[in-house]
C-alpha cells in the first residue's frame, strides 16, 4: 500500500471529543484522491519506533466540498485517534493511502433512504446525506444516537440541512440522557413502516447489533442493509502486526474461485499466502478487487464465502451476525479445505 503526504489546511473542534481534519490534495495527487460519499482514508501514524494504521471515514462530499475532510473521535486509550486530536493541527502533515470502501450509495436505487448513526459513525453518513440530499429525490431519514446533546458531532450542519431541505430530509436525534437506549421498539415507530427503504448503518457494535436486529425481524434483505464497522486494534502497541495461525494447514493442492464485477474467476492459490493476496497476485483477473489495510480491520475485502472452509488469521471487522451469514476478510482468510469459492459483489 503506498502512502502519501497530505497537509493539514484547517483543524476544526466539533465536540469537546471530536475534531475535523481538513486537507489539500496536491494538484498531482487530485485524481488519485477522487473519492465517493461513505468512503475512507487509511493513514500511517507514528507511535514509539514504528508505524501503525488506522482507517477513518470521509466526512466531507464530494458534491459540496472542494476540500477533503475527516472526522476523528477521541477512543479511550486510542493512540491513533489520540494523536490526531492532540498533535495534529493546521500546517502539519499526515501519511494517508487512497481513499477506498464500499460504504456507498447504490445509484441504480431510488427507494427512500434511512441512516442510523451512533455517536462519531455520524462521519460517513454525514457525507452519503449530503450528497443524496444534492444528487437524487429520494426522502433521506437520519436516526442519530449519542450520549447527550453536548456529544452531538457536526449538530449545525445537520440542522442546517434539514431546514434547507425540509421536504426531503427528517432528523431525528436520540439522546441516552434523556432516559433510554435506542431500542428496537423506538426503532420500529421512528421507521414508521417504510421497510422497503436502503438503511445506512455506523456506529458503535450494541448499537448497530440492536439496529441490525429490528431490520433482520421485518427480513430487510442484505441488498438493502449497508454496513460499517469502527473497529479498533486490540492490541495498539504491537503496530497492528498480525499473529500467524498457529499451525498453516496443509492440505495440498486448492482450487480457489471467486466473483467480481459479476464475472467468475479461477486463481491459483498460492500456498502459505491469504486469500487476498493469491488473488491479487493474478494479473489476468479483469474485475475490480475491492481491499485496502490487508490487516483485518477495514472489511474492504469482505466477500462471501459461497464453498468451502477458511481459517481466518484475525477479525476486528467482521460482527458475529456477519459471520454467521458467510462472510469472510479475504485478506486474513487460508483456506481449510481443497476447494474455495469466495464472492466479492456483496
Amino acid at each position: 500500500m503506498t502512502f502519501y503526504p497530505l497537509d493539514v489546511v484547517e483543524f476544526v473542534p466539533e465536540t469537546t471529543d471530536s475534531a475535523s481534519f481538513i486537507f489539500e490534495i496536491p494538484e498531482e495527487l487530485r485524481a488519485t484522491f477522487d473519492y465517493k460519499s461513505g468512503q475512507f482514508l487509511n493513514f500511517q501514524i507514528p507511535w514509539k519506533d514504528f508505524f501503525i494504521e488506522r482507517c477513518y471515514s470521509i466526512s466531507s462530499s464530494p458534491i459540496t466540498d472542494a476540500r477533503l475532510q475527516v472526522t476523528i473521535k477521541r477512543v479511550a486509550n486510542g493512540r491513533a485517534s489520540n494523536w490526531f486530536n492532540d498533535e495534529v493541527r493546521e500546517g502539519s502533515q499526515v501519511m494517508a493511502a487512497t481513499p477506498s470502501g464500499r460504504f456507498v450509495l447504490k445509484e441504480q436505487h431510488n427507494n427512500a433512504l434511512i441512516f442510523f448513526a451512533g455517536g462519531s459513525g455520524i462521519t460517513p453518513i454525514l457525507s452519503l446525506i449530503q450528497t443524496a440530499l444534492l444528487t437524487t429525490d429520494r426522502p433521506v431519514q437520519l436516526i442519530y444516537a449519542n450520549r447527550d446533546a453536548d456529544s452531538i458531532i457536526f449538530k449545525q450542519t445537520l440542522d442546517g440541512l434539514a431546514t434547507k431541505h425540509s421536504n426531503q430530509l427528517s432528523c431525528h436525534h436520540h439522546l441516552d440522557s434523556d432516559g433510554e437506549f435506542l431500542n428496537q421498539q423506538k426503532i420500529e415507530d421512528l421507521v414508521a413502516q417504510r421497510w422497503d427503504a436502503d438503511f445506512y448503518i455506523c456506529g458503535p457494535g450494541p448499537f448497530m447489533d440492536t439496529v441490525e436486529a429490528a431490520l433482520a425481524d421485518h427480513k430487510v434483505s442484505n441488498g438493502r442493509t449497508f454496513i460499517e464497522r469502527f473497529i479498533s486494534s486490540i492490541d495498539p502497541d504491537r503496530a497492528e502486526m498480525q499473529a500467524p495461525i498457529e499451525e498453516e494447514p496443509n492440505i495440498g493442492d486448492v482450487s480457489l474461485k471467486i466473483t467480481a464485477d459479476g464475472k467468475d474467476f479461477d486463481v491459483e492459490y498460492l500456498s502459505g499466502k491469504s486469500l487476498l493476496e493469491s488473488v491479487l497476485s493474478d494479473q489476468s483477473i479483469e474485475a475490480e478487487i475491492p481491499f485496502s489495510c490487508q490487516e483485518g480491520h477495514c472489511g474492504s475485502c469482505m466477500s462471501i464465502l459461497k464453498k468451502g472452509d477458511v481459517k481466518m488469521r484475525a477479525n476486528r471487522a467482521l460482527s458475529k451476525r456477519d459471520l454467521a451469514k458467510g462472510y469472510v476478510l479475504a485478506c486474513q482468510s487460508v483456506p481449510t479445505s481443497n476447494k474455495i469459492w469466495i464472492d466479492f459483489d456483496v
